[in-house]
């Protein structure tokens, strides 16, 4: 695996060269992953398109909207760390200073479904992170925004749980044999992108905090979905944003 990493901020293509700043962009963005969680958040809140980032596959719209008085913008992300940190390129070129992320992620320990988990650090099990950060096993998140993720929820009375997570960019590759080590490095969650956005954050200097709700559970001998196959009903995932966009408004300031 080659890992020199290089530390140029300026690379051949940068997202500023074809994403130009946008009048009025918030400096907070809230983003997740589920297309149906995007439907709900569109019924409820009354948004403006201001701009978009994405892929060839497809495009996803910049959402502004004013809660309790403050703007903030939502964008879905692509999923894995590839695409959700090309996203968040576009996006931090746009004019965001701060990325709130929250989604589903499989469970390694015995959590309820869809409860909260909030990671502390990052196993690096993916390769966009070592494009932005030097090699190591792990990336640790932000601390300070770990630590009022943390008191948002104990104030808000949210059970929660906090470890390591798993960041695997190769779903079908979480095998027995790694599982029981990341269990023994401290992992209590797997998922795809956070060793990625942490280290990307770190690399362009913004503030950037994670949390998720539990979906499948591989805490035992067989894999049980739970919640995560149910495409078409929100389990658990309104909540989760409503808990966003109310840490949003004073998480970052």
């Amino acid at each position: 695996m080659v890992l020199n990493f290089d530390s140029n901020k300026n690379a051949i293509i940068n997202a500023k060269d074809f994403v130009k700043p946008i009048k009025g962009m918030p400096q907070t963005v809230i983003t997740f992953f589920e297309n149906k969680l995007l439907d709900e958040f569109l019924r409820m809140f009354k948004t403006e398109i201001i701009g978009e980032t994405g892929t060839a596959c497809k495009r996803h719209p910049v959402y502004k909207f004013n809660y309790k008085g403050k703007d903030l913008a939502v964008v879905q992300s692509g999923v894995g760390a590839p695409y959700a940190v090309g996203n968040f390129e576009e996006v931090v070129a746009m004019g965001a200073k701060n990325i709130l992320m929250f989604g589903s992620c499989g469970v390694l320990v015995d959590a309820k479904e869809a409860s909260i988990i909030v990671p502390t650090a990052a196993i690096r099990d993916e390769g966009t992170s070592y494009h932005y950060a030097r090699p190591s096993e792990e990336i640790a998140l932000q601390p300070k925004y770990v630590n009022r993720l943390i008191k948002f929820f104990k104030n808000a009375n949210v059970d929660y749980i906090t470890g390591k997570t798993w960041t695997c960019d190769a779903i079908f590759r979480e095998t027995p044999k790694k599982m029981k080590q990341r269990l023994k490095q401290g992992c209590v969650s797997v998922e795809m992108e956070c060793a990625a956005m942490t280290a990307f954050a770190k690399f362009r200097k913004i503030n950037f905090a994670e949390f998720f709700y539990a979906a499948d559970s591989l805490a035992s001998k067989e894999w049980d979905a739970r919640i995560l196959l149910e495409n078409n009903k929100l389990n658990g995932e309104e909540r989760a944003l409503i808990l966003a966009i109310e840490c949003a408004l004073t998480l970052f300031d």
